[in-house]
């Protein structure tokens, strides 16, 4: 975002939320068009995940070992799945609801037959509708990539995986760069057989160096 003296970017308050929202900015005065400060799409940040309990089937000792564990972790879009005998699977921190419980099936049907997902993490409606929760991890990373100086971007994958780059001559390069290191995260999603709504996105690409502090301060 344009941090210059002559203008500070305005904030997306999302109050119901609790958080605050990145809204998209204007490039700085002397900075060439192809090289603008822009944010795709509204960013929340730290936004506590919800457990939604969709079934209570009566679990083995270990099963409801690995069940309290991941309960405890509460920790962006999860999904925990059980089948027949002691079968299980679970997810935590990706990136969409669907990829986590696809997953957590996955590693349920590893060990076992009959698995369904009794359990979920996610946050019910997105404080505004074209916004994007980060997960705890990409959040704090985001912060750190808020504060880099020079031309920088950043990227998320619904796999769950993150990607940034900062300090290069041109946004061009950061934004190449940035998703070059998230697709390692989708090129795993798709090693696995999911082929689709993998792709990694930019959701900041930035000219003016840091962000403005309150912009991702929490």
């Amino acid at each position: 975002m344009d941090l210059s003296a002559r203008h500070i970017t305005p904030l997306d308050l999302v109050a119901a939320a609790a958080v605050l929202a990145v809204v998209v900015p204007f490039a700085a005065a002397g900075i060439p068009a192809k090289e603008t400060t822009h944010q795709p799409r509204p960013v929340v940040l730290n936004m506590p995940a919800k457990l939604n309990v969709l079934d209570t089937p009566a679990l083995p000792e270990d099963t409801q070992m690995a069940y309290a564990e991941w309960k405890a972790k509460l920790g962006h879009f999860g999904a925990f799945a059980v089948g027949e005998g002691t079968a299980y699977g679970w997810t935590d921190n990706y990136m969409t609801p669907e990829f986590a419980a696809a997953r957590a099936l996955d590693h349920c049907r590893d060990s076992g037959k009959g698995c369904k997902i009794i359990a979920t993490m996610d946050y019910g409606a997105a404080p505004r509708e074209d916004a994007i929760i980060l997960s705890p991890k990409a959040a704090k990373a985001f912060k750190d990539y808020a504060m880099r100086p020079g031309a920088k971007a950043y990227a998320v994958s619904p796999w769950g995986g993150h990607g940034w780059a900062w300090s290069h001559k041109s946004t061009g390069m950061a934004k190449a760069t940035a998703m070059a290191n998230c697709n390692k995260h989708a090129n795993n999603a798709k090693r696995l057989g999911y082929t689709q709504g993998v792709d990694c996105e930019l959701i900041s690409v930035s000219w003016a160096g840091r962000l403005s502090p309150e912009a991702v301060a929490q």
